[in-house]
């Protein structure tokens, strides 16, 4: 049996017969890439006209906002069920930002990394406006539930980014 093992502040293992897998096939040209499921849904990305892409699709960066807002939308939804007492969510918008030294990824010469930035986001804030008759108390526990449970979350504050969004509760 493989097992993965993260060491650290936060020092967890898996199984592999516990795993989710992830699968894209997909190809690059110029800046832009595009990536494909099985079931042929696309996921593209690109950089804008002024940095050298074609501004067709989302840059990294903003597909990686999406997919931390969608994580934790879905997150919210299972936890929010299995709370006691059940929360019911309608809606929850998001509105984030994020962050960073462009340094990381842009310090030359190559190969001396000495007084570089690291390349990742530093801090990514906004606020998480939850549609739901439950408490600001109680958006409060699922707020820091889905903060440990939702993967990208997780990939985010391990890297050392500041996760800084504010769960406000909004009557529906």
């Amino acid at each position: 049996m493989h097992r993965v093992c993260q060491v650290g502040r936060a020092a967890r293992c898996f199984s592999s017969k516990k795993a989710m897998t992830y699968h894209l096939v997909g190809r690059g040209e110029g800046v832009k890439c595009s990536m494909e499921r099985g079931d042929g849904m696309t996921i593209s990305t690109d950089i804008p006209k002024a940095m050298g892409g074609t501004n067709t699709a989302p840059q990294p960066v903003e597909l990686f906002l999406a997919s931390l807002c969608g994580c934790e939308l879905a997150t919210a939804q299972f936890v929010a069920r299995h709370m006691k007492p059940r929360i019911s969510i309608d809606k929850i918008e998001f509105n984030v930002e994020a962050s960073r030294d462009k340094q990381g990824a842009l310090h030359l010469p190559l190969g001396d990394d000495s007084g570089a930035p690291v390349a990742r986001l530093d801090r990514i804030w906004g606020q998480a406006l939850v549609y739901t008759s439950a408490s600001q108390d109680e958006v409060d526990k699922l707020a820091a539930e889905v903060k440990t449970r939702c993967p990208i979350a997780n990939m985010a504050v391990l890297s050392g980014c500041i996760l800084d969004i504010q769960w406000l509760q909004h009557s529906s």
